[in-house]
């Protein structure tokens, strides 16, 4: 699976990165994750997002977002701590942090209000809409 290329900025290991997650679905069950990284202050790194194919439910939708946004995160080794933010609340609580903390010193999921995470939704449902040059 390729996920994007990030374009973060160098950090020190000790500083955390937010990921902000966000999985959007279409009727017929297909999946789009949109995610974006700040800094601790909240100022603005990164945003990706990817398809997600055909996801029969929403909270698998919405974990295997928080799963690509980490894996994204692989090759940053400086990223050692980060904070995972989403606005699902069953997705928040069946995270398994236990495999993610093998990968950084430090790790932590929060439910935040869906009006909180406004940046991440729309990166997600800009993945729903088609493209311009798509063909009809």
């Amino acid at each position: 699976m390729k996920l994007p290329n990030l374009n973060l900025p160098k950090t020190t290991p000790s500083t955390p990165i937010k990921v902000f997650c966000d999985a959007s679905r279409t009727e017929d069950d297909f999946s789009v994750a949109g995610w974006a990284y700040t800094d601790h202050n909240g100022g603005f790194l990164e945003k990706a997002g990817c398809d997600l194919g055909i996801e029969p439910s929403s909270i698998r939708a919405e974990m295997e977002a928080m799963t690509r946004a980490l894996k994204a995160l692989d090759d940053y080794e400086e990223v050692q701590h980060v904070k995972v933010y989403t606005d699902c609340k069953p997705a928040y609580r069946n995270i398994d942090l236990e495999t993610w903390s093998k990968q950084f010193d430090s790790i932590s999921i929060k439910w935040i209000p869906r009006e909180e995470n406004t940046l991440a939704d729309l990166i997600a449902d800009n993945y729903l809409k088609p493209s311009p040059q798509a063909p009809k």
